[in-house]
């Protein structure tokens, strides 16, 4: 255990592994989109979430598992069935974008099909974020 010069323990949570390489936290999301990450959907972090879409590498494996909140998809398949679904779930919330969590797993297995699903989902939000900003400017009333 760290003790400071007064002895009292200091907390060392650099020491910690991190579960996660990236997290990006929209104010008021009321969506996440997570990649990778066995068994992290479970994590209480993500049930107050209304909607979760975790990106994962074989959604059959944990597809009876899954909490109410959460939708598995598949990362290997064809590309455009992906990046349909994943439209689909940035239309739940029109105001915010989702909050983004890319677990430190994606790296390891299947790193070139995350690799291009990480791209996939960066380059929708920036558009949406995009046409967002557009549209608040524009005076858009919601």
């Amino acid at each position: 255990m760290l003790v400071n010069s007064a002895g009292s323990p200091i907390l060392a949570s650099f020491l910690v592994p991190c579960d996660f390489l990236h997290e990006n936290h929209f104010p008021g999301a009321s969506t996440c989109i997570l990649i990778g990450g066995k068994r992290r959907a479970t994590d209480n972090r993500f049930a107050r979430f209304r909607a979760v879409l975790w990106c994962i590498d074989d959604a059959r494996a944990v597809a009876g598992s899954l909490p109410a909140n959460t939708q598995a998809l598949a990362i290997v398949g064809p590309e455009g069935e992906f990046l349909t679904k994943l439209e689909q779930f940035l239309l739940r919330d029109p105001r915010r974008l989702p909050s983004l969590y890319v677990a430190s797993d994606v790296t390891s297995r299947h790193a070139a099909a995350y690799a291009r699903i990480i791209a996939a989902v960066h380059g929708l939000l920036e558009s949406h974020h995009r046409a967002r900003i557009t549209r608040q400017k524009d005076g858009f009333a919601w």
